[in-house]
Parts: C-alpha cells; sequence; structure tokens
C-alpha cells in the first residue's frame, strides 16, 4: 500500500482506492487494503479530500471507489461499500494472469 503524494504516477497494474476520513465505512476498507498488501498488489490510497484534482481527473465521484489499471489502462471501477468478496473477484478477474 502506498499513500498517494500528488506525485505523477505510472498506472500500470495498480488499484487506486479513494477514501475520506469522515467516511465511517474507511477502517473496514482499509483491512481490505491491508489483507491486498500479503497478496502483493499495488494499491495506491488516495484522500479525495486532500487530492480533489486527481479525483476529479479520475471521474469519482462517491467514496470508497476501487479504480482497477492494467497495462496502463483503466480497466473498471468499483464505487461504494463493496464485501471483500466483490473486490477479490474483481482482482480476479483483471489480475488472474499474474497470480
Amino acid at each position: 500500500m502506498k499513500l498517494f503524494d500528488g506525485t505523477a504516477l505510472s498506472l500500470n497494474d495498480t488499484i487506486i482506492y479513494f477514501y475520506a476520513n469522515w467516511m465511517p465505512q474507511h477502517k473496514k476498507m482499509m483491512n481490505i487494503i491491508k489483507n491486498l498488501d500479503e497478496y502483493q498488489y499495488e494499491v495506491l490510497v488516495v484522500d479525495v479530500e486532500s487530492f480533489k484534482d486527481f479525483t476529479k481527473a479520475n471521474n469519482v465521484t462517491c467514496v470508497p471507489t476501487f479504480i482497477f489499471f492494467k497495462d496502463k489502462k483503466q480497466i473498471s471501477k468499483i464505487e461504494g461499500m463493496q464485501l471483500s468478496s466483490v473486490i477479490h473477484n474483481q482482482i480476479y478477474k483483471i489480475y488472474k494472469d499474474k497470480l
């Protein structure tokens, strides 16, 4: 897991997690993020309040939002609170060739 600091990125095979500190589900979602780290997925964590331009550039309209990049292209987006199984299924679908 890497916290977004506003610097330029190479979004190759990256999962971006957009959140807000005030969001009550944030702690639960961070547990999912920590589990993804164990599987060595590159996860970029972005605070929408601190990086409004980056959030807008990625068309994020709600939190939490996960955006999945593969080969530097956005492949999928999951918006709103989800079960960890939904996120893991999406990861498998997108990155199964890397497993």
